[in-house]
């Protein structure tokens, strides 16, 4: 016993055709939506967007926090810190 019969399967192949078509008539602008190199792919936005409801920073991003973690003091080391105790410039 056959699992579809010749009518299904014909049926089947067509939507999976037509499937096939729609997805590559939109695949440039899905490249785009996960290019790595895009500042506006998905991915980008995503991250950007749970990191400033969860920091309240506006404008946060993940590579900005990254290195802000891999160069803590690099403020204080290039004179740009509020702090009057300190003489800076040469």
């Amino acid at each position: 016993m056959a699992v579809f019969t010749d009518k299904q399967l014909l049926a089947v192949g067509a939507v999976a055709a037509v499937g096939v078509f729609l997805v590559w008539r939109k695949l440039p602008a899905l490249g785009e939506a996960v290019n790595p190199l895009n500042n506006e792919n998905v991915f980008y936005e995503g991250v950007n967007a749970v990191g400033e409801s969860v920091s309240g920073q506006e404008g946060w991003s993940l590579g900005s926090w990254i290195y802000d973690i891999t160069h803590p003091n690099e403020a204080e080391e290039l004179g740009l810190t509020n702090n009057t105790d300190t003489v800076t410039g040469g």
